[in-house]
C-alpha cells in the first residue's frame, strides 16, 4: 500500500469524526451540516470515527518506525558494517522480538522481500551476490522462528529467476544448506 494512503485512511476517520462531534453541537456553534442526525447518535459516532482514527495513526505510525528500522539494518549489511546472519537476527529482533521475521520473498535480482509478522517489507540491497545471502540467512532465521512457515507459503522463492545457484550442487537447497554449514561453523 501506498504510504499516502497509510495515513489518508486516519486522517479521513479523524476528520469525519471532528465534524460529526461538531455537528451534534450544532445549536451552540450554528455550525450545521445535517439536521437528521440527532445530538447523542452524532457525538457517540464522532468520537468513535475521531478516536479510531487516531488509532490507525499510532499503529501506521509504529509500523513505519519498523519499516524504517528494517532499512536501516540493511543498510548496515549493504555497506558491510555487519554480516547477513548478524542483519537477520537484528530484524528479528526488533521491537523487543513482538515483531519476528515469518518468511522472505526473493526472485533474484537486488531486492528480497522481509516478511514479518506485522508488515512485509521489500528491501532492495543493491548487490546481487548480497541479496542472495540475505534471503539465506532470512530464510534459516524464518523456520528457526517456525517450521510451518514453509508449509503456509510464507517462504516465496522463484528459482528459475536464480542463475548463481546453477553453479551449486543441488540448485536452491544445496546454496541454503552450505550457507547453514557456513554458519554454523562460526
Amino acid at each position: 500500500m501506498q504510504r499516502g494512503f497509510r495515513f489518508a485512511f486516519p486522517a479521513i476517520f479523524s476528520l469525519i469524526g471532528a465534524v460529526l462531534i461538531l455537528n451534534a453541537f450544532s445549536g451552540m456553534t450554528g455550525f450545521v451540516i445535517s439536521e437528521d442526525i440527532g445530538i447523542v447518535a452524532s457525538s457517540v459516532f464522532g468520537l468513535a470515527f475521531f478516536i479510531g482514527g487516531l488509532i490507525l495513526f499510532a499503529y501506521e505510525s509504529h509500523a513505519r518506525q519498523v519499516e524504517k528500522d528494517i532499512y536501516h539494518i540493511v543498510d548496515s549489511y549493504r555497506v558491510g558494517k555487519i554480516d547477513e546472519w548478524d542483519a537477520a537476527d537484528r530484524i528479528n529482533r526488533l521491537r523487543g522480538g513482538k515483531n519476528p521475521i515469518e518468511g522472505v520473498e526473493y526472485a533474484g535480482g537486488e531486492v528480497v522481500g522481509i516478511n514479518t509478522k506485522k508488515r512485509d517489507v521489500p528491501v532492495n540491497v543493491k548487490n546481487q551476490k548480497k541479496a542472495l545471502d540475505l534471503m539465506a540467512s532470512l530464510y534459516w532465521t524464518s523456520l528457526i522462528n517456525d517450521r510451518d512457515n514453509i508449509s503456509e507459503s510464507k517462504i516465496k522463492i522463484d528459482r528459475e529467476k536464480i542463475p548463481e545457484l546453477d553453479k551449486y550442487k543441488g540448485g536452491l537447497t544445496g546454496y541454503l544448506k552450505d550457507k547453514f554449514k557456513e554458519k554454523s561453523k562460526s
